[in-house]
């Protein structure tokens, strides 16, 4: 998996005072989220390629959230 850190993004942008959890919502309507400490774990992405190509309609087009240790369906493409 190739993409963003989901950490390098809530620092680029910043975390509301008191945050203490991230959501997400996926283009079908499904949402999740993750305590704001695990999201901050370095191995948490928002990935957009996979074997160094571009994800594919099955893998997540265009973005995914992969959350290594947790169930697929925490992770919403």
């Amino acid at each position: 998996w190739g993409g963003l850190r989901v950490k390098d993004l809530l620092q680029s942008v910043g975390v509301q005072a008191g945050a203490k959890f991230i959501q997400w919502e996926a283009a079908d309507g499904f949402y999740e989220s993750l305590p704001l400490g695990m999201a901050l774990d370095e191995d948490v992405l928002l990935a957009y390629n996979i074997n160094n190509e571009p994800l594919n309609a099955k893998h997540g087009f265009p973005l995914r959230v992969i959350l290594p240790g947790h169930f697929g369906m925490k992770q919403p493409r």
